[in-house]
């Protein structure tokens, strides 16, 4: 007999298995939940074999296997559902421990099926001190629910926003955005690993460090430039600098570290001539920011640090 209750040891359903039934003359058995919503249950049979069986939901029977291990007493301590949805069974019998691997369970490989848009991301050429986003889309081709615990990478140049677990239902997709801060000028390789109940999804990631240009002359107009600001770090207000060298369309901006945009702090053409702009930040939390100046020509960066 199997029974499934709630959280809180309610009946949901119970399944007694006839003698007309593979499963039956349990002595000792353990049982798994599998990915499909089903179980499986491994149990000892008191004739020199194990059984590994298998129900659905509900409790209905799908199959069972028979396993030989030798005569004598029987114990059956475990049973453990593998990554490829093989199952693990262990346990004692006359002839000593014993220990046996399944096939895979197609049903439960059918049941999850969760899919990352790219098994490998290269975010190019990034200059330093410049943030690159990738949207990384999951999508659940299975059967059943799927619950990412977490999202996590493996060097300090790429960084995921993911702090909540996430249930994706069949045929549902979410969007995780993935981010590329280089720090030197070097190429740089990293693991993202998407961490689920049942398996692990792996991503390669690469990208490469490009060193800033030399900085212009500040009474220089042949070139564009975004100059440090000042002050760096500063209290809620600070000044920013840029060139300008010809008739354009001028965005500046400000970013988090996390490539988020924070604030635009102008957005229209612009004549050539050394601009500079006063910046109120008294509303945002302390922390790094990015200020961006982008034209038709180029995008500059430069980081600052926010302190109250």
């Amino acid at each position: 007999m199997i029974v499934r209750a709630d959280s809180e040891g309610e009946e949901i359903w119970r399944r007694i298995f006839t003698n007309n039934e593979d499963i039956r003359l349990a002595i000792f058995g353990v049982v798994v939940e599998t990915p499909d919503g089903g179980f499986a249950m491994g149990q000892s049979t008191g004739a020199e074999n194990v059984r590994l069986s298998r129900v659905n939901s509900e409790g209905e029977f799908i199959w069972s296997a028979l396993y030989p291990v030798g005569g004598g007493q029987y114990d059956f301590y475990s049973l453990i559902l593998m990554e490829d949805f093989g199952y693990v069974l262990g346990g004692f019998s006359g002839v000593g421990d014993w220990l046996v691997c399944t096939e895979p369970d197609e049903l439960s490989e059918n049941a999850w099926n969760l899919q990352a848009s790219d098994d490998d991301h290269d975010f190019g050429d990034v200059h330093l001190d410049s943030v690159q986003i990738w949207e990384l889309t999951l999508t659940n081709e299975g059967q059943q629910p799927v619950e990412v615990l977490d999202i996590t990478t493996d060097s300090v140049a790429f960084s995921v926003d993911f702090d909540d677990i996430l249930t994706l239902e069949p045929d549902e997709e979410a969007s995780i955005p993935v981010t590329f801060t280089p720090i030197d000028s070097i190429a740089y390789t990293g693991v993202l690993t998407i961490h689920t109940y049942w398996r692990d999804l792996v991503v390669e990631l690469s990208g490469t460090g490009v060193a800033l240009s030399a900085p212009e002359e500040p009474n220089s107009l042949r070139k564009f430039a975004l100059h440090e600001v000042y002050p760096n770090p500063f209290n809620s207000v600070t000044t920013l600098q840029y060139d300008v060298s010809q008739n354009t369309n001028l965005q500046l901006s400000v970013y988090n570290l996390n490539g988020r945009l924070v604030e635009i702090l102008y957005n229209d053409n612009i004549k050539p001539g050394s601009y500079s702009l006063t910046w109120n930040a008294g509303h945002l939390p302390s922390g790094l920011y990015l200020v961006r100046m982008k034209t038709p020509e180029g995008v500059w960066m430069t980081k600052t640090a926010l302190v109250k």
